[in-house]
């Protein structure tokens, strides 16, 4: 499968709508799928870590389908799904399948398992250094560190657009 569409959902019913659209959709011509991610949480003197979708809101779909084709079969299926609100364009025009550049980043960071590591690293003066996870070598992409509840910011394209997504980072060391 080539190609990847991104469906607008309801905010906090990503497995929900995941398991009736692989239910409801041929397997053998849609693969659904929500990236996810590591976070970690501090609480009652406690920390741990948690899994949570990468993108609130949003389903993504891999399939062999161009736009057109794509669209046509999925109408059916959303018409009947309350918590589905539309598939993601740019812009105003109707081209809907997810640009190459926009895929590639995101399996860099997630891998073929759509699932994100946490990463870790060091800061020396006021510049973070990853020493492992998905985020080495993506300092640049990087915008906030977040040290005490170990997270960072970073910025990544989808649809055209620039996307904040917080993602896990241990800091290790401060020099």
């Amino acid at each position: 499968m080539d190609y990847w569409y991104v469906l607008f959902i309801t905010t906090g019913k990503e497995q929900e709508v995941e398991t009736i659209l692989k239910i409801l959709l041929d397997r053998e011509m849609f693969s659904p799928f929500v990236p996810m991610l590591e976070t970690a949480y501090r609480g009652g003197g406690k920390r741990w870590i948690e899994t949570k979708p990468m993108f609130p809101g949003y389903i993504f779909i891999e399939t062999d389908l161009k736009s057109q084709e794509f669209r046509d079969k999925i109408w059916r299926t959303m018409y009947y799904l309350k918590d589905v609100y539309k598939v993601l364009r740019y812009g105003n025009s109707y081209d809907c399948m997810m640009r190459d550049d926009e895929k590639s980043t995101l399996l860099s960071l997630c891998g073929e398992d759509y699932y994100m590591e946490m990463s870790s690293g060091i800061i020396i003066g006021d510049k973070v250094y990853i020493k492992a996870g998905p985020l080495q070598g993506w300092e640049s992409v990087i915008k906030k560190v977040d040290r005490h509840n170990r997270r960072a910011i970073i910025e990544i394209p989808i649809f055209g657009e620039m996307r904040e997504v917080q993602v896990g980072l241990e800091i290790v060391e401060k020099i």
